[in-house]
């Protein structure tokens, strides 16, 4: 199997959810082996982007 080159460290973004999540995603993508386990990865890419967007969303349009 293709192994991927190792994800960067990056700055906390300041978002707790956002970043909790992208710690889990690193971490679960650095151990990745086998089908199941990459989709964990993409389930938890969606919930970082989820989270992204509820941390930036203005209900209020501004």
């Amino acid at each position: 199997m293709h192994r991927p080159t190792p994800v960067e460290e990056r700055e906390v973004t300041g978002w707790e959810r956002v970043d909790g999540a992208l710690k889990t995603a690193r971490a679960r993508y650095d151990g990745a082996a086998v089908e199941e386990e990459w989709q964990e990865v993409g389930l938890l890419c969606r919930k970082v982007l989820i989270s992204l967007g509820l941390a930036v969303y203005d209900p209020a349009g501004g």
